[in-house]
């Protein structure tokens, strides 16, 4: 993997479900970062829009360690088909919520990092916003 990624959720080291524990365990924590846009509660997940004019977005650097699996792995975990473009076709809008998008996180640091990020493939309807940017599983 070229670049980090930007988790905000349930690859959080620290926040991952007990079925993503071996999982996140093998990702190389790099640093605390934020992205800028939006966080919905999606009930058991969160996720995130990006958007400049928005708040921020509480997350961590991590990258690919030796026994992490493939960023393929975490395509389809998400639901992404990268060989389906940029978003779902119209015959497609029910099948996959989140897409994999490059942006630029600011680090604890507060260098700029090119990173991947996993974003709602479109606003997610009725969902509650997290209006500190912050995911913290289980509180609702």
């Amino acid at each position: 993997m070229d670049r980090p990624l930007f988790v905000y959720g349930t690859l959080r080291p620290d926040r991952a479900p007990p079925a993503l524990a071996a999982v996140t365990r093998s990702l190389r924590r790099l640093e605390p970062a934020r992205v800028r846009g939006r966080l919905y509660d999606l009930g058991d997940h969160p996720g995130a829009v990006l958007d400049e004019r928005a708040g921020w977005i509480e997350g961590e650097l991590v990258a690919l360690g030796p026994a992490s699996p493939p960023l393929a792995w975490f395509d389809a975990y998400e639901g992404y088909e990268p060989d389906r473009g940029s978003g779902p076709k119209p015959d497609d809008l029910g099948r996959s919520l989140f897409r994999r998008e490059q942006t630029v996180a600011t680090a604890a640091s507060g260098r700029l990092v090119s990173c991947w990020v996993y974003v709602c493939v479109r606003p997610p309807a009725g969902a509650r916003r997290i209006a500190d940017g912050i995911w913290r599983p289980g509180v609702v």
